[in-house]
């Protein structure tokens, strides 16, 4: 008898409720904050298994259409595959194309081996205050390594029911983390239920509470949550245990760091190779970007096999020692290692006054440390980093407590200050933060004082739709009364994320060095003339060399078709200015890139007028 054949038993082993807790720990419970599903029922998956991911036939009770539907899930699909494990590579398979039969119980026989995400058929079985979405899966002989991932109806609804009644409308799905109704809970976040669900088929399951003594398959209260909590936590990132989780099943990635050499247009690539056999990663790395015309450095940020922070760096000739020999160790300026298991963001440049180095590196860490990397079962983090000035790393500084982990960085040396851009919410009191208001979301672009590591000026964008994602930012400086900065977006459109552009100068704004966006009061983003969607992280790099200032981006494009490969998965492509030096939003020479399931990381480094690339993967 097949385990999850009713609603109260797909109740009992699946995912889903109001502020829900993903993660799964075995039952020692004493060291960690998760719990591992065990069992003849539940998916027998290995170490960068290929699954596929498949579009069942009632999706449409979400009230979104297919069209719509294929790209979120595909966003769903890179938030798990982009962090820090070795755990199975998901991808869009498209439609399913046997059907779920539903009544009186899933025919497994049917069923396409995989992971498929349904709408319910019928009203009659739906809880929809409790339970949003629901999973259940298989292993019997009917069946080997299946899956399916309910969701109750939403959108404009049929059910007899007025499209206008309240209790509808407070039970749609959204796409957007923080759309403008007030009214509507926050458990009905489309992308965020899906990654809960899909982490359920990758064997994670429910937990107490993080400090719960032991894990359990009833009932159980759900107050912190993988992707989104009480606290409405719309990071669109893994949290600490639900990554520890997945990596007590299958491994941590451990990457090696490949690279691949560019010219200046982009149109010539040589094929990524490996730096060195020993220098790998934990989290996709980042690389600094030529904001001049002879800056001939590049800096690599990157977490080594125990998740603390490190860099490497070379120049437009070859690779630094140090980067043959694990890279450099970062601290926290006591001898303290500073440990994140998320993505670095650093910057590189030489002040423009008295051409002295400077260099930024950022993490993701615990609100009250920035050495032990984000709490078990926190719903709160913070952006640490450390500054380094006339030959002395600072001491590490941070930005208030925030749930979103997306964030880049630039450096301008006519101001001699970093420009870090990131996602939050408008604070309330300085200490918290709301989490209900209507349109709480902002883009922060934050300038910061290259010497003291401090002060600078903190400046909250509004955007046209809610931002997905920040890319890492880049600037260019080839006009010396203003350094220009632009910070790759995607959106929050329901027809799905597309990639976009903010730019603006630091220049003086009520008394301080601040990010003064172009048309500061309006809050439209620039769209590329050629609409691009991206389902994950982005990344720019400046062409410091060059004289019409051209950007070059990195986008997550998905795969396509129904078999994935190596390739068209992440891709690159370049955009210039026009005469007024301002970005065009032409796209040009755009290329695809082997990436393994990861998105890639952009660098630049410029000499003698000459610019050169580098993009950086991880096989």
């Amino acid at each position: 008898m097949l385990k999850h054949s009713t609603h109260n038993n797909l109740r009992k082993y699946a995912a889903c409720a109001a502020g829900l807790a993903l993660s799964l720990a075995p039952l020692d419970r004493v060291a960690h904050a998760y719990c591992i599903t065990n069992g003849s029922a539940y998916l027998e998956l290995v170490s960068g298994e290929l699954v596929p991911v498949y579009l069942g036939g009632n999706l449409w009770t979400t009230g979104l259409s297919s069209a719509e539907l294929e790209k979120w899930i595909k966003v769903a699909i890179d938030i798990i595959n982009r962090a820090s494990h070795d755990g199975p590579k998901l991808y869009f398979a498209g439609p399913e194309p046997g059907g779920v039969t539903q009544s009186p119980e899933i025919d497994w026989a049917t069923v396409e081996n995989g992971i498929t995400i349904e709408g319910y058929e019928s009203c009659s079985t739906q809880n929809f205050e409790s339970m949003p979405g629901e999973f259940a899966s298989t292993n019997t002989d009917l069946g080997r390594n299946k899956a399916v991932s309910f969701f109750a109806r939403g959108g404009v609804w049929a059910c007899n029911a007025a499209s206008d009644d309240e209790h509808l409308k407070n039970n749609r799905w959204w796409v957007d983390p923080d759309h403008d109704d007030g009214s509507v809970s926050f458990n009905h976040d489309l992308v965020g239920v899906m990654v809960h669900e899909l982490l359920h088929s990758l064997r994670l399951n429910h937990t107490d509470a993080p400090s719960a003594s032991a894990c359990t398959n009833g009932a159980v209260s759900w107050t912190y949550g993988a992707m989104w909590t009480s606290r409405k936590d719309f990071r669109r990132q893994l949290r600490r245990d639900d990554v520890e989780g997945l990596r007590a099943i299958y491994g941590e990635p451990e990457r090696a760091i490949h690279v691949a050499s560019g010219g200046p247009t982009s149109i010539s690539w040589n094929a990524p190779a490996a730096i060195d056999p020993d220098l790998v990663t934990n989290t996709v790395v980042s690389a600094s970007d030529a904001v001049g015309p002879n800056l001939d450095q590049i800096l690599v940020g990157f977490t080594d096999t125990n998740d603390l922070v490190r860099v490497f760096s070379g120049t437009t000739i070859g690779w630094d020692t140090n980067a043959f020999s694990g890279g450099i160790l970062m601290d926290n300026g006591a001898g303290a290692s500073l440990k994140t298991f998320d993505r670095t963001e650093v910057a590189l440049g030489y002040n423009e006054s008295d051409s002295t180095k400077r260099q930024f590196v950022s993490w993701f860490g615990s609100p009250s440390s920035s050495t032990s990397g984000e709490s078990t079962g926190s719903v709160d983090t913070r952006i640490w980093w450390r500054t380094f000035a006339d030959g002395t790393w600072r001491a590490p500084q941070s930005s208030p407590l925030t749930q979103y982990k997306s964030m880049g960085a630039s450096y301008d040396p006519h101001e001699d200050v970093f420009v870090l851009a990131y996602l939050d919410v408008w604070p309330d009191d300085g200490d918290g933060q709301t989490y209900d208001i209507v349109g709480d979301q902002r883009v922060f672009v934050r300038t910061i004082n290259a010497v003291s590591g401090g002060g600078g000026c903190t400046q909250a964008m509004t955007t046209v739709g809610h931002v997905l994602e920040v890319g890492s930012v880049s600037c260019d400086h080839r006009n010396p009364s203003a350094t220009r900065c632009v910070v790759p977006l995607s959106t929050t459109e329901q027809s799905g994320p597309v990639v976009r552009m903010m730019e603006g100068a630091i220049t003086t704004f009520n008394g301080s060095i601040c990010f003064v966006r172009d048309g500061q009061d309006d809050p439209l983003v620039i769209p590329l003339t050629t609409s691009k969607p991206s389902y994950g992280m982005l990344d720019s790099a400046m062409a410091g060399g060059t004289a019409n200032g051209l950007v070059m981006f990195s986008y997550v494009s998905g795969f396509s078709g129904t078999t994935p490969g190596t390739s068209n998965y992440a891709k690159i492509f370049t955009m210039t200015r026009n005469a007024s030096n301002l970005l065009t939003g032409t796209v040009a020479n755009e290329r695809t890139f082997p990436s393994n399931h990861w998105p890639i990381s952009l660098g630049s480094m410029a000499s003698g007028g000459t610019s050169t690339w580098r993009a950086f993967t991880h096989q």
